[in-house]
């Protein structure tokens, strides 16, 4: 169970990542902050 978890927190880090990068090419500057803004929080 606590596999299942720890691949479905992943999962969720990764599609925001991926939500993040698609975001990023559309305002170049703007999502490359909040992407850095995100990925300080996580880590």
């Amino acid at each position: 169970m606590k596999l299942i978890f720890e691949f479905g927190s992943f999962f969720l880090a990764f599609a925001v990542l991926i939500g993040e990068m698609i975001r990023d090419t559309k305002n170049q500057t703007c999502g490359f902050r909040q992407f850095s803004i995100t990925s300080t929080t996580r880590a």
